[in-house]
């Protein structure tokens, strides 16, 4: 409902629901990727890929694209997949704010507006309800970061490549990218072996870092590789190339076996940063 709060849907389940138990958390994931001395990039950080699992699954990999991130942006705009409606385009949330355990997050109702100018981009309430993909990753930047930024959050259903030249027009109308951090929330494999899961999302990663984004779709159309957000990364690649950060970084892989014990079917996770 547009004005209202979105509240935690998924808080106790992916996440603590306990601030302090949550922030704690986080700053471990935030500690062990400083102790693996990830090599950060040169120039700034336009967009990363970062997945949106349980956190003590994906948590070390979802660290290491916020880590990356200087504090410059007072905007994120998060594009992520629908795992549970199916729809054509794309939907942004027209709330108020976003809350976790840690607080509010605002929502840019001037961006979000400015948006649905574009047929494509509407707001659907129902879509955003009971969606994980960005909510989840919310407690990381809230725990890094200490001053405040306001939310654009898009949804992504099916998508018609044709039709991302513009969305990202819109979205550079709609936003100053000078003071935007783009992030594609997404999950790679999704229940293969560990051993197949790191064939296919190694593969994923090269085409991504190659920006050879016909390929990616040609080749998760036969699941030779596999992202459950491959629509907002797409749409980021595209965005990115528009804007000239070409330079693709992927700083670091895992899958959910290593924290299981369980090699036998696993999800891949993948940080990815754009500079």
């Amino acid at each position: 409902m547009p004005g209202a709060v979105r509240e935690p849907f998924f808080s106790g389940l992916f996440y603590s629901h306990i601030a302090s138990e949550l922030r704690l958390d986080i700053n471990s994931y935030i500690q062990l990727t400083n102790q693996l001395n990830p090599p950060l990039p040169s120039s700034r950080v336009k967009a990363v890929i970062m997945p949106h699992a349980g956190h003590r699954f994906s948590g070390v990999t979802a660290a290491h694209s916020v880590i990356a991130c200087e504090s410059y942006f007072d905007t994120l705009l998060v594009l992520g997949p629908s795992h549970r409606i199916a729809f054509e385009g794309l939907s942004v949330n027209s709330v108020s704010a976003y809350r976790t355990p840690l607080g509010d997050v605002p929502v840019d109702q001037l961006a979000v507006n400015e948006l649905q100018s574009e047929p494509i981009i509407q707001y659907r309430e129902d879509v955003h309800a009971q969606e994980h993909s960005i909510e989840v990753i919310l407690p990381f930047f809230q725990t890094h970061f200490d001053h405040e930024f306001q939310l654009v959050p898009i949804i992504v259903g099916q998508l018609n490549p044709d039709d991302i030249p513009a969305i990202i027009h819109r979205i550079k109308a709609s936003c100053d990218m000078s003071r935007t951090l783009v992030v594609a929330s997404s999950d790679f494999s999704h229940f293969f072996s560990a051993a197949d899961a790191q064939l296919m999302d190694q593969r994923a990663i090269e085409l991504i870092q190659a920006r050879e984004w016909s390929r990616l779709v040609n080749e998760a159309s036969t699941r030779q590789v596999e992202m459950c957000g491959l629509a907002p990364i797409l749409i980021t690649g595209a965005l990115m190339d528009n804007m000239q950060a070409t330079q693709i970084d992927c700083l670091h892989y895992s899958h959910s076996g290593q924290t299981s014990g369980d090699d036998s079917s696993v999800v891949g996770y993948a940080s990815m940063i754009y500079s």
